[in-house]
């Protein structure tokens, strides 16, 4: 699965930053996160340590970026069975990066070349929160379906929701609104907490515009069967999560055409 998400999140970004969060004892993970070159786009995938058996990291690493495509490169011919190492080695002058890959049978039987990576650090928060505003539960494969559908000619992709509905509406436009597609998914939505079930359901209402290619990049998101959880809110980005089994947690947010950088928009 490592690999996939690797192979996911370098199809959004060139580099990442992988970390480990231990700010909840009971709940340690293996975090991969970054922001797009242009701001558009955030990924962030979260491994927990209490779902994955196998699972360990040394609680004192420091944050590291690498390359996507050294990442890709070395997770080439991994198996289910194996267990993938990455070492960041710090000599003082530089950091080097390592991944080994193990067989249960056979030891060591794969190992990259290092190379050259820099220090990371945290730039943003992604725990937005989207208050009494609900989120809708789309058909992950749905949701693939509009992803590799868009076409990236378009000019434009208008995200919206009426106040209190259980769905939302995609619609890509091209040559000045003459040819335009729709997709609506959804019809189940997420429960809300009792406190907020009186709230002002005029915040639901949304309507923002989106460059297709936020879309179209996303084709292989991993939904693995799952549903994909849609929140939207005036003045945030567009969040789209899913949960893999009960140890991994994948958030792309978008930020509409207009606002500032995504990094100004989840700042800490």
């Amino acid at each position: 699965m490592i690999k996939n998400l690797f192979v996911f999140v370098g199809s959004l970004v060139k580099n990442c930053t992988i970390r480990f969060d231990a700010s909840d004892a009971s709940d340690e993970s293996f975090v991969i996160q970054e922001i797009d070159d242009e701001g558009k786009t955030m990924v962030s995938v979260r491994l927990h340590t209490h779902g994955c058996a196998s699972y360990s990291v040394d609680e004192h690493a420091a944050p590291v970026v690498v390359n996507l495509g050294f990442l890709n490169k070395a997770m080439v011919g991994v198996k289910k069975k194996d267990t993938v190492q990455i070492v960041a080695t710090d000599t003082g002058d530089a950091m080097r990066m390592v991944v080994n890959v193990f067989h249960p049978d056979v030891g060591v039987i794969k190992s990259s070349t290092s190379i050259s990576v820099t220090k990371g650090y945290v730039t943003s928060n992604e725990e937005v929160d989207y208050g009494a505003c609900r989120g809708i539960l789309v058909q992950g494969n749905e949701f693939l379906r509009l992803c590799k559908e868009i076409d990236r000619k378009s000019s434009v992709v208008q995200v919206t929701r009426v106040a209190a509905s259980t769905s939302v509406s995609f619609v890509s436009s091209e040559l000045g609104n003459m040819i335009r597609k729709e997709w609506v998914m959804g019809n189940r939505v997420l429960s809300v907490p009792a406190a907020s079930a009186s709230a002002d359901r005029s915040e639901d209402e949304y309507m923002e515009n989106y460059d297709p290619t936020q879309f179209t990049r996303m084709y292989k998101f991993p939904i693995m069967g799952n549903d994909i959880r849609v929140r939207v809110k005036r003045g945030l980005p567009l969040k789209i999560s899913t949960k893999i089994s009960s140890y991994c947690d994948v958030m792309v947010m978008l930020k509409c055409r207009g606002d500032a950088a995504i990094a100004k928009c989840l700042e800490m």
